[in-house]
């Protein structure tokens, strides 16, 4: 296993993981899955966010809003289910 897909895997564990606590605090019909990110700066590196975090918030909060930065390569379903975006074309 590559470093690159060992990274990949603990973005996947983590987003598995921190639905099963968003479970637990957040109302249902709050629930959102996650998307895994390519960070640019540091390619064989992932972040994990919300599935709505592209989404501007319908209240401002304290400090001023901007999408998460880097690539989206795959998005976790609620039941945990990964499906890989398309990768781009060199």
């Amino acid at each position: 296993m590559s470093r690159d897909d060992a990274n990949f895997a603990r973005a996947v564990e983590l987003a598995r993981r921190s639905m099963e606590i968003d479970r637990r605090i957040v109302r249902e019909e709050f629930l959102t899955g996650h998307t895994i990110v390519r960070q640019p700066r540091h390619p064989d590196r992932y972040s994990v966010f919300p599935a709505n975090a592209w989404e501007r918030p319908v209240t401002p909060g304290f400090l001023p809003w901007s999408p998460p930065e880097g690539e989206p390569v795959a998005d976790v379903a609620l039941d945990g289910t990964v499906t890989m975006r398309n990768e781009p074309h060199e």
